[in-house]
């Protein structure tokens, strides 16, 4: 574009792709740096976490070994193994079982009360307005 002339549309649509696209990638850097700072805040935790299951499932496996053993004398090692065993994965799937009926629905809008995003189409939302139209005319 030369001095003192007006821009082409061609310019400024060229000028807002441009502009639209600077702005993408600034938005994208920023998320990318929120997403490493969070990743950042949450390493300690984590490996503070996994510290703790692995010694709750040491704990747990110390138990049910002294549970078995104790069994032993009663009834026998085999099927003492076998009680502690069915035992422990019946509690176990109870657990997986609560825990999944607990997961929420990923598959749901989380902005049904927002009119922009919804799960109605267009033409239903373009309809309403129309008859809203009509109505106040």
């Amino acid at each position: 574009m030369k001095e003192g002339t007006e821009p082409t549309y061609g310019d400024l649509i060229s000028q807002l792709y441009e502009d639209g696209k600077g702005y993408a990638k600034t938005r994208a850097l920023l998320y990318r740096a929120l997403v490493q700072y969070r990743a950042m805040q949450m390493r300690l935790p984590a490996v503070m976490f996994m510290a703790a299951v692995a010694l709750a499932s040491a704990a747990m496996m110390a138990m049910l070994l002294g549970l078995v053993l104790t069994l032993e004398e009663v009834m026998g090692g085999l099927p003492a193994g076998l009680l502690v065993g069915f035992v422990a994965l019946a509690i176990a799937g109870g657990l997986v079982f609560w825990g999944w009926s607990l997961m929420p629905d990923l598959d749901e809008s989380p902005f049904q009360d927002d009119d922009g995003i919804s799960d109605r189409t267009l033409a239903e939302k373009s309809a309403e307005i129309t008859e809203d139209l009509a109505s106040n005319a």
